[in-house]
């Protein structure tokens, strides 16, 4: 379906001058600090609990990254959250704050996107906006004023992807950061912002593709891997890796049946994810661990010995734990691939 005339002239009437793409902080208003003393005491501002965007999972008013494999469904996941957000329905079982959205997408087709809304279900709604690239404008980096103007809105604001908006090098430190400013800008303003990132193939790259950067700026990350026995949208795993103001969930499978994803209801896949996570935090809170000892530490949690033996071997093949030689007589060891990646 193409878009009418109509909405290309609209299009074009709000396409971005010069002047729009002044970052925001370059304005003048009527918060602007010109002297330190006029800087508010940090003990008079009220502070607010954390609140969830989606509850336990996406924090509200914050930067929250999902990263995945190239077509493995980060696309297709972050876009049922946002059906149900925009609606005010559940996901996966979790409840939603009723939100506007907005896509900002530089990476997929209209055709695509009216297939997967389809899929999903997802009906028409006001405050469901979608900008792609056949608008006919170019869809704005979100510094730009329209974007940021629109954050006071409270929305949920999808970037897919952060290659397409980076405008620079994602293993630069600098520009990574010149990258995620606005965004954090945004999230100040009141946007919660969910940005859709690559996982890398390296060893050190399981998570996310780039500058270590990338995960330091952002206040939750999640990556979307292949479930057990699948290999395509049917059943999905979400880890998260990063969660700076809360406890960090667990393991997530998801399921998609029925045009939506459910939250797993398999008992040998869950008790799989449960043992996964316990495999992380051991290594996490023993960094250098041997093979025998880390065997021994899930068996001692209650995880069968030959289980236990296979969820490190599936770790380690995955590349989630890194193996290294070291200690005496050169025994192996393991440490988190991010821990790895932090050390170097």
């Amino acid at each position: 379906m193409r878009p009418d005339k109509q909405a290309l002239e609209a299009a074009a009437r709000c396409a971005l001058t010069q002047e729009d793409r002044r970052p925001a902080n370059s304005m003048a208003g009527e918060n602007r600090i010109s002297r330190i003393d006029q800087l508010p005491s940090v003990w008079s501002i009220d502070v607010q609990p954390q609140g969830w965007l989606v509850d336990g999972l996406i924090p509200s008013e914050a930067i929250t990254l999902v990263t995945g494999a190239s077509g493995i469904g980060k696309s297709m996941v972050t876009l049922a959250m946002a059906g149900s957000v925009v609606w005010g329905a559940n996901f996966l079982g979790r409840r939603c704050l009723q939100r506007p959205v907005l896509f900002l997408d530089r990476e997929n087709p209209l055709s695509v996107v009216r297939d997967r809304l389809d899929l999903f279900g997802i009906q028409a709604h006001r405050d469901l906006r979608y900008w792609g690239m056949w608008v006919g404008t170019e869809p704005p980096d979100p510094g730009g004023t329209l974007v940021q103007e629109f954050a006071h809105d409270k929305p949920l604001i999808v970037v897919d992807s952060l290659v397409a908006f980076h405008g620079g090098s994602e293993q630069d430190a600098t520009e990574t950061r010149n990258f995620m400013q606005p965004l954090r800008r945004l999230a100040a303003a009141g946007a919660t912002v969910i940005v859709l990132h690559h996982t890398g193939k390296g060893e050190t790259t399981k998570d996310y593709r780039g500058s270590s950067d990338i995960k330091a700026a952002v206040d939750a990350a999640f990556v979307v891997e292949p479930g057990e026995g699948s290999s395509g949208i049917d059943r999905l795993t979400l880890r998260n890796f990063k969660m700076r103001c809360a406890e960090p969930p667990a393991r997530l499978s998801l399921e998609f049946r029925d045009g939506r994803f459910e939250a797993g209801t398999d008992q040998f896949i869950q008790k799989t994810l449960e043992g996964r996570d316990r495999l992380r935090a051991t290594v996490a809170g023993a960094a250098g661990i041997g093979r025998t000892a880390l065997v021994k530490a899930l068996t001692d949690s209650g995880i069968a010995r030959a289980r236990a033996r296979e969820l490190v071997d599936a770790a380690e093949a995955e590349g989630e734990i890194v193996a290294a030689k070291g200690g005496r007589g050169g025994a192996e060891t393991f440490r988190l691939a991010d821990q790895v990646e932090f050390d170097l």
